[in-house]
């Protein structure tokens, strides 16, 4: 009977394997199509002022048929003006150093708080005032769509003249 189990047991196997399934979770960097992972950027607030810290956090969805290893995750936030959307202002990575293996199976999804290594920020005070856009790239290779934000500096804006 033990022979008989192990038998259908390596059929099956054998069967997931010719269909081309893999037995183990694949790294979220060997995914072959881009469109297999969700990306979406999220934060506490659409505008930022002066001493006032705002918490990002990204939300990714597996598109794909695998289990997803996620293990060895790095998100990159990018900053750019809405004007110049090429031209990018601020830039900070962070890797998740995870204390255990993560998976991500098939139609699920896992929102990644996004915490600074050693007290680095994403200093989005050191923007000029304006409109931007952030994006949440993962692993270098997915990106979320543009998230925007309003820089406000009165910090910066020159003080009214006194009547005498």
């Amino acid at each position: 009977m033990e022979t008989k189990t192990h038998h259908l047991h390596l059929l099956a196997v054998l069967a997931l394997a010719a269909m081309g399934c893999s037995l183990g979770p694949v790294p979220v960097e060997d995914l072959e199509d881009k469109g297999m992972l969700d990306v979406r950027l999220d934060a506490n607030a659409r505008a930022q002022l002066p001493g006032k810290q705002i918490k990002f956090w990204v939300e990714i969805t597996n598109k794909s048929p695998h289990t997803l290893d996620l293990t060895a995750l790095r998100v990159e936030l990018k900053a750019m003006p809405i004007a110049e959307r090429e031209k990018v202002c601020l830039r900070q990575d962070w890797t998740n150093n995870w204390n255990q293996e993560i998976r991500l199976l098939p139609g699920r999804h896992l929102t990644v708080p996004i915490v600074p290594e050693q007290g680095v920020e994403f200093p989005l005070e050191f923007l000029k005032e304006g409109k931007y856009e952030i994006v949440a790239v993962i692993n270098e290779r997915y990106a979320s769509p543009p998230w925007s934000i309003q820089i406000e500096r009165p910090d910066l804006a020159e003080p009214a003249p006194q009547r005498t």
